[in-house]
């Protein structure tokens, strides 16, 4: 369990709940870059701190899939480098249906993640390793003006010790002129679980904790 908790909070917090979310997949053709900073919300210095977390990553609209939006993402977390962690994500979402007038869009997301502490000369090779995180997003979208808000849920399994761990999301993209866009996240990670052990102190209750995320991109075509 202790095991469960460590690699959601260390893993997540430095890809997973720190990558910009494919609330809509992408239409084919269509290629997005962006930088996402932030992540789970610390209280061990007191005031509420976001992690300083970077993540550079992209999204590429593929061939339809059924005839659905269908589209590619991919990243890496910049922060880990500077401590000779190498985190790398890569994954595909889909659009299950189309928005109805208040009804929403609904897609959903497959993203795993490789992160690998093998450049840290720091430590023995003895514990040096590797760790695989999976990762799925159920995420229901309005189309506001131009803007998108959407909502949802997700469940990020540690493939080594599977079990679930719940953590619903809510953001917003604003578009802006041009091909810029923003987009703000909130995600309560692993909701449905408390650590045996609490090492650092995070914002939430006693199960899971807060994380926010800020994303700022282009679109390139």
């Amino acid at each position: 369990m202790f095991l469960l908790f460590t690699c959601i909070f260390i893993l997540i917090t430095l890809s997973a709940c720190g990558s910009l979310h494919t609330a809509r997949p992408l239409e084919q053709g269509e290629q997005k870059i962006g930088l996402t900073m932030g992540g789970v919300v610390l209280t061990q210095l007191g005031p509420p701190i976001p992690l300083p977390n970077m993540v550079l990553e992209g999204q590429t609209g593929i061939k339809p899939l059924a005839s659905r939006a269908t589209d590619l993402n991919y990243g890496m977390n910049l922060t880990g480098l500077a401590f000779g962690t190498v985190g790398i994500h890569v994954g595909a979402s889909h659009l299950l249906f189309e928005q109805k007038n208040a009804r929403p869009s609904l897609s959903v997301t497959e993203r795993v993640h490789f992160y690998n502490n093998w450049l840290d000369t720091t430590k023995d090779s003895s514990v040096r390793t590797g760790y695989l995180l999976n990762q799925i997003d159920l995420t229901a979208a309005w189309d506001i003006n131009r803007h998108l808000g959407y909502i949802g849920i997700a469940d990020y399994i540690d493939v080594p010790n599977p079990e679930l761990t719940i953590a619903p999301f809510a953001g917003l993209v604003y578009q802006g002129k041009g091909r810029f866009f923003t987009q703000a996240e909130a995600r309560y990670l692993a909701i449905n679980r408390k650590p045996d052990i609490v090492d650092v102190s995070f914002l939430g209750a006693e199960k899971g904790a807060l994380s926010t995320t800020l994303s700022f991109g282009w679109t390139l075509r």
